[in-house]
């Protein structure tokens, strides 16, 4: 972990001046995540010296709109969340936009950027910004497919594709596997942020340790997908494939434990659930939905020869 921080130590001085209001958060951050990709550092070092960070203490929706950022439908999904029991604290984009010309998707490459709300603790920006960094480096490689009148942009596991059909001229967007792919990326955030404790020089910082082993957002699928995540099968499964975007392999595997199938049965249940929870965690919808994918984790583990020791 020593070797990581002044990695990044090194990396971050060549961007900002060390008197920057969030130096260290910066130096924190990329300290875990370059000791979790020891392998793909060559990666994150790319993606950091690329990334636009813009850190304020102020809304995502204020943020982007200060720093004249566009994004299609933030805007919509925000009044969403606005509505629900979730707030966004924080973004990331590979900066690629399609604007349709003539009939065609032209593509349009800005800079990749992160964006964070930094009006809670110094923790929890920490956790905010890795989480976001982490979605980048599941991101970056082999993240787009672009056709005639579609495109589709890869982030982790979860996937937006666009369609334009010219005999209605409509524009038809879908999404698949995000909840999935957030509960990953909560959790390996969890697991780099316990990570600093490794550091000798941890308490120099201002930051909560009796926090680093907090899991934040996505409560109720993170719980559930806890065990699965803790299943070596499972979790190969998902690291050996993620950043290349694998995906095809993903599905293949998990379908030879389950059935034909059964991973997008299983996706499809966490985005359900995730949307049913923010607006009704007690409904019976939410807890058939909790019951569903619960019954899923089980089965794979089982078939796969994995017990869960739950935690006191």
């Amino acid at each position: 972990m020593e070797e990581s921080y002044v990695y990044a130590l090194k990396l971050v001085s060549s961007r900002f001046d060390s008197s920057y209001e969030y130096f260290d958060i910066l130096v924190l951050s990329l300290s875990t995540i370059l000791y979790k990709y020891k392998d793909k550092a060559f990666l994150v070092e790319k993606i950091f010296n690329d990334v636009e960070i813009h850190i304020s203490n102020d809304s995502i929706r204020n943020i982007l709109k200060t720093k004249e950022i566009d994004i299609i439908s933030f805007d919509e999904e925000e009044d969403e969340i606005d509505k629900s029991n979730n707030t966004t604290y924080g973004i990331s984009s590979l900066g690629y936009t399609f604007r349709l010309e003539d009939g065609e998707f032209v593509k349009y490459k800005e800079k990749p950027f992160i964006i964070c709300n930094s009006e809670r603790s110094n923790t929890d920006l920490l956790n905010i910004f890795i989480h976001e960094f982490n979605h980048l480096v599941k991101s970056t490689l082999n993240s787009l497919e672009v056709g005639h009148l579609e495109y589709c942009i890869r982030s982790g596991i979860s996937y937006y594709r666009c369609k334009y059909k010219d005999k209605n001229d409509t524009l038809y967007e879908y999404n698949y596997y995000d909840a999935l792919d957030e509960v990953i990326n909560v959790i390996e955030t969890t697991e780099m942020m316990e990570n600093l404790l490794l550091l000798p020089i941890i308490d120099d910082y201002d930051i909560d340790k009796d926090d680093l082993s907090k899991d934040v957002g996505y409560d109720v699928c993170v719980e559930l997908i806890r065990p699965l995540w803790s299943n070596p099968t499972f979790r190969s499964l998902i690291e050996d494939n993620i950043i290349d975007g694998n995906t095809e392999n993903i599905i293949r595997e998990f379908d030879k434990v389950l059935g034909e199938g059964s991973f997008d049965k299983f996706t499809d249940y966490l985005d359900d659930l995730d949307y049913a929870d923010g607006y009704n965690s007690k409904s019976k919808k939410t807890t058939r939905l909790k019951n569903n994918v619960r019954k899923m984790v089980n089965e794979y583990n089982r078939k796969t020869n994995y017990t869960y020791v739950f935690s006191k």
